[in-house]
């Protein structure tokens, strides 16, 4: 079993700094509480900017993915975690149900 302060330590010296080895931290509780604070963060944009992508465009997404067929929708989960950003679609489906969609 590696020495997670050795690989932080070694990570965060390194030029550029990297905790890429220590990922499966973000799997366990512990970890899922520390990133679900991290993606709060001003700094981390990558979570921030995909909510934003998905709540202007959620409308259209959902439209665009009914399959005509048989006029089913299939969501999957964007990412391990609090399930925020398929949230947003599934509340745009819900706004859709019953609803023509061609």
């Amino acid at each position: 079993m590696m020495n997670v302060a050795n690989e932080i330590l070694s990570g965060l010296v390194n030029h550029p700094k990297s905790l890429s080895n220590l990922q499966w931290l973000h799997y366990d509780h512990e970890g899922s509480l520390l990133f679900e604070k991290i993606v709060l963060q001003d700094e981390y944009y990558v979570a921030r900017t995909e909510r934003s992508i998905l709540k202007s465009n959620a409308d259209e997404i959902i439209v665009k993915t009914v399959d005509n067929r048989n006029k089913r929708l299939r969501i999957v989960e964007l990412g391990a975690g609090t399930a925020s950003k398929t949230s947003i679609l599934l509340a745009a489906a819900v706004k859709h149900q019953g609803s023509a969609i061609d």
